[in-house]
């Protein structure tokens, strides 16, 4: 691909980088993820390493339900650009914003087929919920961002929180990482992300919506008063069941 391509626009910006839509030689249109070089300046080399290891595995899953990576590039002479296939239809927040009547426990098996593959590879995730993952023109959902949970073990220290990759996930984060038992994620943190994104799904809502501010959540994590029976399905419930 022209990795100085003028064409490239702009979709949205983070504390860490932004991310382009561009095409490749061929026409195929792409998402370009370019982070700043200012959010791995003074990461060691060991870390480098390992996130260009976790990146490689990445590159080589090969899923009907995950996103896959199609390549690493110098994007514009500045920035570290990971490149994937572009998504007309937004991420699975958005998709059942636009298609409330979408098979959502369809959608949900698609998610847990693709995490169930991740973790046979032994890769974690680390930042599962429903704004990260992809749903194609054929609305087969697939799990992406995994590059956002390598970045939050990579970033520069100096970063403020709210450039964390990590910020703004508290309400799908497993309890013994909230609460600081473990330090990094796991697959058993994956699969309590998983059943949080299950019900953000199923209810059209995230979790906690009557808590308005994450640090509410924390609290009442951290307190053991949670309460996520309320929420109302946005599908009617069927038998997980066949006689």
């Amino acid at each position: 691909m022209d990795t100085r391509q003028d064409t490239a626009m702009i979709v949205s910006g983070g504390g860490f980088g932004d991310i382009w839509k561009g095409q490749l030689y061929s026409g195929t249109k792409v998402a370009i993820k370019a982070w700043r070089a200012s959010a791995i300046d003074g990461c060691s080399y060991k870390t480098i390493k390992h996130a260009a290891r976790e990146l490689y595995h990445w590159s080589g899953m090969d899923h009907p339900n995950i996103h896959q990576l199609m390549g690493i590039v110098l994007f514009k002479d500045e920035y570290l650009g990971m490149v994937s296939e572009w998504m007309d239809n937004g991420n699975l927040h958005e998709y059942l914003r636009k298609h409330p009547d979408a098979d959502r426990y369809r959608l949900c098996i698609h998610i847990a087929s693709g995490v169930a593959y991740m973790h046979s590879r032994s890769m974690v995730h680390g930042d599962i919920k429903a704004a990260n993952v992809l749903v194609t023109s054929d609305g087969v959902a697939r799990v992406s961002d995994f590059d956002l949970s390598i970045m939050s073990e990579v970033v520069n220290p100096a970063f403020s929180e709210s450039s964390n990759p990590r910020a703004g996930t508290l309400r799908w984060t497993a309890p013994e990482l909230l609460l600081g038992e473990v330090s990094k994620a796991t697959a058993q943190s994956d699969v309590y992300a998983l059943g949080m994104t299950m019900l953000e799904v199923l209810t059209g809502d995230v979790p906690y919506p009557e808590l308005r501010q994450d640090f509410m959540v924390y609290k009442a994590v951290d307190s053991a008063v949670v309460d996520l029976l309320g929420q109302e399905l946005k599908q009617p419930t069927i038998s997980w069941t066949r006689a």
